[in-house]
């Protein structure tokens, strides 16, 4: 009954680890739900601009202007040759790949995430 009541400094170093624990886990879930709304973004806007007149520059444009407006994910020069849209006339059938980071900041160290995409999309041509 000597250390009734009072804390330890082990346990203030488990809360910690604890809190430290719960922190991490909610900001690399925040980062797969941010994956998932860019990969839902492009898709609903290539969907919406897809069309006659639909031009597979004009999807890389669309891809490169969303990548490059959400907050957390890294596209820069570096990834902006990784993003290709290609048509399949014959298949009618939109093809566009596309990849990028999101850099997560952990306190003590940041995590990368490399997020590659191959989708493809029914075209309207």
């Amino acid at each position: 009954m000597k250390n009734s009541g009072k804390l330890t400094f082990t346990g203030i170093i488990m809360i910690f680890i604890i809190l430290y624990g719960a922190f991490v886990s909610i900001k690399l879930i925040s980062a797969n739900l941010t994956e998932k709304e860019v990969t839902k973004k492009i898709k609903d806007t290539l969907g919406s601009e897809r069309g006659y007149g639909f031009t597979a520059s004009r999807g890389e444009e669309i891809i490169i202007e969303i990548l490059s407006n959400v907050k957390g994910v890294v596209f820069n020069d570096e990834y902006s040759g990784n993003v290709e849209v290609t048509i399949d006339n014959k298949k009618h059938l939109i093809l566009y790949y596309y990849e990028y980071e999101i850099v997560t900041n952990l306190i003590f160290f940041k995590k990368k995430k490399l997020v590659t995409k191959e989708e493809d999309i029914r075209s309207y041509n």
